[in-house]
C-alpha cells in the first residue's frame, strides 16, 4: 500500500507528460523519443559532453556545458547539437548517476526510420521494444551497461546478441542503401525459428521485457511500479474417469426432422452443450452434488416414454465444456484437473515438480466410442498445455485453438545507491494537516530479497514537491533494506529461478511433447507485450492422434472458422497501436486448413470486431465489420473491410465506412453470400443492407430505423432475416427481449414485418451472445430458446424454452412455455425440436432435468405479436 500512495502523491504532484531515464556515470548510447531542442537538461554537474554521428552528412556533431569542451569541439571542426530529433542515437559521458527527465511525445512524432547507406546512428522513434529483427540483411550493434552487443543475419562475432532494442537505446545500423523502416508495420511482420533454442530465448526475452517495470523511457509515476504477473490462474481437483448407472436400458428408435447445433457455416460443425445422433442424446449437466461437470446419456424414446432424468452419464476426466459427435465416437472438450499422485519413492526434487506441474493449466480432448450405449468406452485422451479458446470440425478433423501463457519465476539483484538527497525526500520534511490512510507494508515485488518499499514523500506542500521534483528523480523505483539503504533492483541481470516456456501434449497419458515448433511457431518483432501463444492444432479424430500444430505469438480475441480457414482476430497487438492518435486496430492471422495446414498470412484493420459473426470469408475473401471507438466517447466510427491474401499479407482491398450516426456501435452482423446485414445501436436500431458482390467496392444499399437492437441475425431464407435482441424507448432505454422480423426482398428498402417482445429489463437469453442457443428447423420455419424472466422482480428467475414459428408474414407462438429448473444461475439449458411417430415434439434440457411437450399440447396464439411495418 506504501507503494500505491508513493505512485498516486508523484501523480498528483509531477508533471503526467514527463518521462525519466537513470543514466549512469560513465559513457552510454542512448536515444529519446521525444525532439530535445533544450540542451540546458545537460546540466554541466550531470553531463561532460554527448555526440551524434550525422549520417546525411558523414559527420559528428557534439555539445558539452562545460565551455572548455565545448569550445575544444569548435576547435576541432566539429558542428554543435542544437537539436535532438526523435530517431537520433546518441553518446553521452555522465559525472555521476542522475535521471534525464524530458516531456513525452507531443504527438509530432514519425514512426518511421529513415536509413542513409553506410553508418547510422539512431534510436527508435516511438515508446516501443522491438526485435532486431526489424533491421533484417543489416548489421546493428548496441552499447548497453559497458557491453558491445551485435546483430547481423551474415556473419557471426564474438559477441553477444541483441535481444531486443528499447525506446531509450542508441544503435548502430549499418545499411547498404537508403531505405525507411516503420517501427509500426515492420515490428509486426511475423518470423519463425531455426531452433528450439532460438524459440525459447526469444519466448523469454518477451517475458522478461514485459514483466520488467523501466524498460527504456517511462513516466515518472510509473518507475518504481510492482511487477505484475498476468497468467491466469489454474488448478484443479481429483482425476475422473468415465462412468454411468446401473444397467441402463435404450431404445432404437429413431428421430426425424431433429433440430441440430445452429452452426454460422455450413460444413464447419460447432461444439455445443447438446449432441445427438437421431438416437442418443448427450448433454452437459452440472451434477451440484459432486460440484463437477456431467454428461448425461438419454434417447429420444426415452424422453417420450417420460424419462425425465439422463439414463447413464458419463464422467469425464476434466471439467467438461461442450462436445462433438464424429461417427460413432463422442469428442468432450474439458478443463483439465490436476491430480497431484506423489509416488511412495518421491524425492523433494520430484515433488516440487509434480506440484509446479499441477500449476500448469491445461485442457482435455478425450474421444468416447458409443457405438454400444450400454458400454461406452474412453478410447483416447490428449492433455494440452493452456486454454481452450474454441474449435471446429471439418470433414472428420478436429480443429482446437488454445492459447498458453508461459511463465518464469526469477529474482533481481540489487544495486544500492548512494542517494543522501533520497533520506530528506522520503524522511524529512513538514507532513499537511490531512488524516494519513491507514496503509500495510508490501514487500517488494520482483523477488527483491524482502526489502521494504520506500515509505510516502513528506506531505508538503505540492506546489514545492512539484517545483524540486528533477532534484528527488533520482529517489523514484527506489526501495530501502531494513538498514535504510536505499537500492533498485538491477533488471539487466535477473537471475531465473525456474520457467515454463512451452506447451506441451500427453497422449494417454504417456511422455510429454512439445505442442509447438520452432518452424511452426511465429512471432512478431514487437516484444513489448504479453507473451502468449495462441495454437491452432489438427486431431484426427479417427486415430484420436496430434498431426500437426501451427501457432502465433498473440493474443486469439475472436475465431472465426470457414471450411478452408481459420482467422484469429487479436485486439490486444497492443491496443493502442498509434503512438500519436492512440488508435485501436485489430491483428488478423489467417490459417490454412487444407492440405499446407498452418500460418499463411496476417494484416491490420483500424477498430474491433464484436464476434464471429463479424468475420466471413467467401469466394478468397475475408470481410470484415468493426467500431473503433466508444459510445461514452461519442467517437465511434463503423467500417467494413474486405481483404485479400497476397504471399503472406492480408491486403485490404475494399473500405466501407460511415455504418451508424456518432455514438452508435455495432450489435450485430451477418454475411450470407454477396450479402451483408449490419445493425448498429445507440438510441435506434439502423438496419443496413449491404452489396458485398464488388470486393473492392462493398455499397451500403439500404437501411431501417425502429426501436431497439438485434445482437444476432438469423437467416429464414434468401428474403427474410430474424433478429434476435432487445427492445429499447425512442430516446434508447433498453427494455425487454425482442423478436424482429425483416424482409429483404426489396433489398434497398428493408421492412419489419412483425416483432415480438418478452416483456421484462431482467429477461434474458444466452441466445443474444451464443446463438447455438437457438434450435430451428428450416422445414417449418419452427424454433426455440431458452430464456429467464423474473415475473416483476429481479431475483428468483425462473428459466423457460419459448417455442415460435414463422408463418408467412409473421410470429406465431405456442403457449405456455415449458418450465425448466427453479435454479437463479442456470448455464446448461438448451432447446430440441424432433418428429417421432407423425408427431412434432419440443424438449428442454436444463441442466440435468428433461421435459418435454407435443406441438398438439401447445395454444398457438395467433395475434401477430406487435405488428409494425416501416
Amino acid at each position: 500500500m506504501q507503494r500505491f500512495w508513493l505512485l498516486f502523491l508523484l501523480s498528483l504532484s509531477l508533471l503526467p507528460a514527463d518521462t525519466a531515464l537513470i543514466l549512469h556515470k560513465g559513457w552510454q548510447l542512448i536515444g529519446s523519443t521525444s525532439k530535445i531542442t533544450d540542451m540546458s537538461l545537460f546540466e554541466k554537474e550531470n553531463v561532460e559532453q554527448l555526440w551524434h554521428y550525422d549520417a546525411a552528412t558523414q559527420s559528428w556533431k557534439g555539445y558539452s556545458p562545460d565551455p572548455a569542451i565545448s569550445k575544444k569541439i569548435s576547435d576541432k571542426g566539429y558542428g554543435t547539437i542544437d537539436t535532438l530529433q526523435s530517431w537520433h542515437g546518441f553518446w553521452i559521458k555522465s559525472k555521476q548517476e542522475w535521471v534525464l527527465t524530458l516531456p513525452t511525445a507531443n504527438g509530432s512524432s514519425d514512426e518511421n526510420i529513415t536509413l542513409q547507406k553506410g553508418w547510422n546512428l539512431i534510436s527508435l522513434p516511438v515508446d516501443t521494444v522491438v526485435s532486431p529483427h526489424i533491421f533484417d540483411g543489416k548489421t546493428v550493434w548496441k552499447y548497453s551497461n559497458k557491453e558491445w552487443k551485435y546483430f547481423d543475419t551474415d556473419t557471426q562475432e564474438q559477441f553477444p546478441l541483441i535481444s531486443h532494442i528499447t525506446n531509450s537505446d542508441g544503435i548502430w545500423v549499418k545499411s547498404n542503401k537508403e531505405q525507411t523502416i516503420s517501427t509500426v508495420t515492420d515490428s509486426a511482420k511475423l518470423h519463425n525459428f531455426a531452433s528450439q533454442k532460438e524459440m525459447k530465448s526469444y519466448i523469454r526475452d518477451m517475458l522478461l521485457t514485459h514483466k520488467r517495470p523501466i524498460c527504456g523511457y517511462y513516466p515518472l509515476a510509473a518507475l518504481g511500479t510492482p511487477v505484475n504477473t498476468m497468467e491466469p490462474a489454474g488448478g484443479g481437483a481429483a482425476d475422473q474417469a468415465a462412468s454411468k448407472n446401473e444397467a441402463p436400458t435404450f431404445s432404437g428408435a429413431e428421430a426425424q426432422n431433429s433440430s441440430q447445433t445452429n452452426l454460422q457455416e455450413s460444413g464447419v460443425d460447432e461444439a455445443d452443450i447438446i449432441k445427438h445422433n437421431d438416437n442418443a442424446i448427450f448433454f452437459l449437466y452440472r451434477d451440484n452434488t459432486a460440484s463437477r461437470t456431467k454428461i448425461g446419456v438419454t434417447t429420444f424414446a426415452d424422453i417420450l416414454n417420460g424419462q425425465t432424468t439422463p439414463s447413464a452419464s458419463i464422467t469425464p476426466r476434466g471439467d467438461a465444456s461442450d462436445m462433438y459427435f464424429s461417427g460413432e465416437k463422442l469428442v468432450v472438450l474439458s478443463r483439465y484437473d490436476f491430480n497431484y499422485e506423489i509416488p511412495n519413492n518421491a524425492t523433494i526434487e520430484d515433488i516440487e515438480q509434480i506440484k509446479r506441474r499441477g500449476e500448469i493449466p491445461s485442457f482435455m480432448v478425450e474421444i468416447y466410442s458409443i457405438s454400444d450405449l450400454n458400454n461406452i468406452r474412453k478410447l483416447h485422451e490428449l492433455r494440452i498445455d493452456g486454454y481452450i479458446n474454441t474449435s471446429r470440425v471439418v470433414d472428420g478433423t478436429l480443429y482446437l485453438v488454445s492459447q498458453f501463457y508461459p511463465t518464469v519465476d526469477l529474482d533481481y539483484p540489487h544495486i544500492y545507491v548512494d542517494a543522501p538527497e533520497c533520506k530528506e525526500y522520503f524522511y524529512g520534511g513538514v507532513p499537511v494537516p490531512v488524516t494519513e490512510p491507514d496503509v500495510t507494508q508490501e514487500e517488494g515485488s520482483g523477488g527483491s530479497g524482502g526489502g521494504e518499499t520506500a515509505p510516502p514523500p513528506p506531505q508538503k506542500d505540492r506546489a514545492i514537491v512539484a517545483e524540486d521534483y528533477k532534484k528527488y528523480a533520482r529517489c523514484y523505483g527506489l526501495r530501502a533494506d531494513k538498514e535504510h539503504k536505499f537500492y533498485r533492483d538491477d533488471y539487466d541481470h535477473p537471475q531465473i529461478i525456474s520457467e515454463n516456456l512451452i506447451p506441451k501434449f500427453v497422449r494417454d497419458k504417456t511422455t510429454e511433447k512439445p505442442l509447438i515448433t520452432p518452424q511452426t511457431l511465429f512471432a512478431p518483432d514487437k516484444k513489448d507485450q504479453e507473451a502468449v501463444i495462441t495454437t491452432v492444432s489438427k486431431i484426427d479424430l479417427a486415430e484420436g492422434t496430434l498431426t500437426q500444430t501451427g501457432s502465433v505469438l498473440g493474443h486469439s480475441d475472436t475465431v472465426y472458422a470457414s471450411a478452408d480457414a481459420l482467422y484469429l482476430v487479436s485486439s490486444r497487438y497492443p491496443i493502442f497501436y498509434s503512438f500519436d492518435s492512440y488508435a485501436l486496430r485489430s491483428a488478423l492471422y489467417k490459417f490454412d486448413l487444407g492440405e499446407k495446414f498452418g500460418y499463411e498470412a496476417s494484416g491490420f484493420v483500424r477498430g474491433k470486431p464484436l464476434n464471429r459473426f463479424s468475420l466471413s470469408d467467401y469466394n478468397d475473401t475475408l470481410r470484415i465489420a468493426v467500431t473503433e471507438g466508444t459510445s461514452w466517447q461519442n467517437n465511434t466510427k463503423n467500417t467494413l473491410y474486405t481483404l485479400k491474401t497476397y504471399q503472406d499479407a492480408l491486403v485490404i482491398q475494399g473500405v466501407l465506412s460511415g455504418l451508424g450516426k456518432k455514438g452508435e456501435t455495432i450489435h450485430a452482423v451477418r454475411f450470407l453470400g454477396n450479402r451483408g446485414y449490419v445493425v448498429t445501436f445507440r438510441r435506434t436500431d439502423p438496419f443496413y443492407t449491404l452489396d458485398l458482390s464488388d470486393p473492392t467496392d462493398p455499397k451500403k444499399v439500404g437501411e431501417l430505423k425502429i426501436d431497439g437492437f438485434s445482437s444476432y441475425l438469423h437467416p429464414i431464407s434468401e428474403n427474410l432475416i430474424l433478429g434476435f435482441g432487445r427492445d429499447a424507448t425512442p430516446d434508447g432505454q433498453v427494455s425487454g427481449l425482442k423478436l424482429e422480423l425483416f424482409d429483404v426482398s426489396d433489398f434497398a428498402h428493408p421492412i419489419s414485418l412483425d416483432s415480438y417482445t418478452l416483456p421484462g429489463n431482467y429477461t434474458r437469453s444466452e441466445i443474444e451472445n451464443n446463438p447455438k442457443a437457438l434450435a430451428y428447423r428450416d422445414s417449418d420455419k419452427l424454433f426455440a430458446f431458452p430464456y429467464r424472466m423474473n415475473n416483476g422482480y429481479r431475483y428468483g428467475m425462473g428459466n423457460y424454452l419459448a417455442l415460435f414459428r414463422i408463418a408467412g408474414e409473421a410470429f406465431r407462438t405456442y403457449t405456455p412455455p415449458l418450465e425448466g429448473t427453479k435454479d437463479n444461475y442456470v448455464s446448461y439449458q438448451r432447446g430440441l425440436l424432433f418428429d417421432m411417430n407423425a408427431q412434432t415434439y419440443v424438449a428442454f434440457f436444463s441442466n440435468g432435468t428433461i421435459t418435454y411437450r407435443a406441438l398438439k399440447d401447445f395454444t398457438q396464439d395467433d395475434t401477430e405479436g406487435q405488428r409494425s411495418r416501416q
